[in-house]
């Protein structure tokens, strides 16, 4: 099984080519010859100061940040991802001159905690948050929710792979993200 940063291109052609099995990965667009199961769903979320006025909200919207500084991580790893991020953005009309990236989550975080600036990420960053001082509020005008998915070569779906798929879906199905929301 595969995860992590190589997260798209460099594994989708593992499976395609046989070398990993299964691979999870975020929300991910049909391949051809690939077979993906979506495992759960989870909110883009907006990643504010605990002491922020937007997290006494129980959900915010993008159209809120237009006049924020927006942190984001990279999703060149994702491109499928990254251009559902950029349309959203467009759509709620916050200038390019508000996003800036940085390299990794806890940059993110730590910027957040100092700055007082506000994340956007996927949700499931909250059950391994180490700050006590951020807190996540459910992005409502994101686009779709984000999807954890266990990809497989389509014709390699045997009573191993679906059994381990299925364990994955009952253990990402456990998460209770809600809890990490409020």
């Amino acid at each position: 099984m595969a995860s992590g940063p190589h997260a798209h291109p460099e594994q989708l052609a593992a499976v395609a080519n046989g070398e990993v099995d299964v691979g999870l990965c975020w929300s991910v667009p049909e391949q051809p010859g690939i077979a993906s199961a979506v495992l759960g769903e989870f909110p883009l979320v907006a990643v504010v100061q605990a002491a922020d006025p937007l997290a006494s909200r129980r959900e915010v919207t993008l159209t809120d940040l237009r006049i924020r500084q927006i942190l984001i991580t990279p999703r060149a790893d994702n491109p499928y991802l990254e251009s559902r991020l950029q349309a959203d953005i467009i759509r709620a009309g916050i200038p390019r001159t508000h996003i800036e990236e940085v390299g990794r989550y806890d940059e993110l975080a730590v910027h957040v905690a100092t700055r007082g600036h506000v994340g956007v990420h996927p949700g499931p960053i909250a059950f391994t948050n180490p700050l006590s001082t951020v807190v996540f509020r459910p992005i409502a005008d994101a686009s779709d929710r984000v999807r954890i998915c266990a990809i497989s070569r389509a014709e390699a779906r045997d009573g191993s792979i679906a059994a381990l798929i299925a364990s994955l879906r009952s253990i990402v199905g456990s998460l209770d993200i809600d809890d990490k929301l409020m």
